[in-house]
């Protein structure tokens, strides 16, 4: 079990160090230095009731209790003054709605990760500046509507891991501010269009890792704000409908035979481009021609045959990694890839075809080709 605090303090050096261990906290705990801050470690399985830290002139900001026996949470009992709490395996059975009373108006970010027992507790209603709300591996049955419709302007990240939701929270409605989406490792198989038309101008990433999508939504390239959006271990089987001013975007490990020429439309500003992992066999020549800026792309473990032709549209890229792509080769028909390689500023290649690496390919074995070639 480990409980930490982090706070504010104006002491310095070891005496702040002593003061904290010998008079604000339980006997059981280690007080240590958090760079500006101090973090109060307390180790042991006997906590069932919330540890009490005395009023020793110090502001507590941050706040941890993680794989204690704390079931019930009393009223007014979490410390004044926080910007952030997280409960990290706690069997919460009860909490009290007055429980946060004294940090209502201060806290900033709240996380409640295998704490809960099923519900959204009344408690948060009262939450006035609450920005960000983390559920991750909760089991929820009963989402209390009216709580999350009252908090929900003001939240702008949500994460939402291993909930095991087989659709979409109709209530991510109610988060009108929002700007981060995290909704990893779900079973969710649609996002609605409703959803993605009221937060086109404002959401920036999303996450929906490992979940059940086979496609993405026409309305998903309305999302005009995003820059970060990671699709990775899905089951997509076509890239369409990406957002136009993504700068990362992460396909790996999804179902793609092909990226066609019409497979990225228009994204001046993409410079991180992962497609590990998939059934990929071909690349259009002008795959590559609307993502100029590219400059990191990874095709690990793919079923690519040759290396593509349409790299010469990259002239930033700087890193290309195509290791464990077992079918590929190296001939003279990729030779005319020689004056786009030749006019890189820089690069880090990484890959086989065949008993060579494409390195060696480029930098020795390509400038002897025939010039009919190219």
């Amino acid at each position: 079990m480990v409980v930490v605090f982090i706070v504010h303090c104006l002491l310095m050096g070891s005496d702040v160090l002593a003061f904290l261990q010998d008079s604000c906290t339980p006997p059981e705990c280690d007080v240590e230095p958090n760079g500006y801050l101090y973090a109060v470690r307390c180790v042991g399985g006997t906590f069932s009731a919330f540890p009490i830290i005395r009023n020793c002139g110090v502001n507590i900001s941050v706040l941890s209790l993680e794989n204690t026996l704390i079931s019930v949470l009393p009223e007014a009992s979490i410390p004044a003054g926080l910007s952030t709490i997280t409960f990290i395996h706690n069997p919460l059975k009860n909490i009290h709605v007055g429980a946060f009373d004294y940090c209502a108006r201060t806290l900033e970010e709240l996380t409640f990760n295998a704490s809960l027992d099923g519900e959204i507790p009344n408690a948060l209603n009262k939450f006035v500046y609450l920005r960000l709300l983390d559920l991750s591996n909760e089991k929820i049955t009963n989402w209390n509507l009216p709580v999350l419709q009252k908090i929900g302007s003001t939240v702008k990240e949500v994460r939402l891991t291993n909930l095991g939701l087989s659709s979409w929270p109709t209530w991510l409605n109610y988060f009108t501010a929002i700007t981060s989406l995290t909704v990893d490792g779900n079973n969710v198989t649609v996002i609605p269009d409703e959803w993605l038309n009221t937060v086109g101008a404002q959401l920036i990433e999303l996450n929906l890792r490992s979940s059940l999508l086979s496609r993405l939504p026409e309305a998903m390239s309305n999302l005009t704000a995003l820059t970060f959006l990671d699709l990775s271990y899905n089951l997509i089987t076509h890239v369409a409908n990406i957002p136009p001013h993504i700068t990362n975007l992460h396909l790996e490990g999804n179902k793609i035979v092909e990226i066609g020429d019409a497979s990225f439309m228009q994204m001046p500003y993409l410079r991180y481009l992962v497609l590990d992992g998939n059934p990929m066999t071909t690349v259009g020549a002008q795959a590559f021609n609307n993502t100029p800026a590219v400059d990191t792309l990874s095709m690990t473990g793919t079923n690519l045959t040759r290396v593509p032709m349409a790299l010469s549209d990259l002239t930033d890229l700087s890193i290309l990694d195509m290791s464990n792509s077992v079918n590929l080769v190296c001939t003279c028909a990729e030779s005319g890839l020689q004056t786009w390689f030749e006019g890189q500023r820089s690069y880090y290649i990484t890959g086989q075809c065949g008993s060579i690496d494409i390195y060696t390919f480029f930098t020795t074995l390509a400038k002897d080709c025939p010039t009919s070639v190219f």
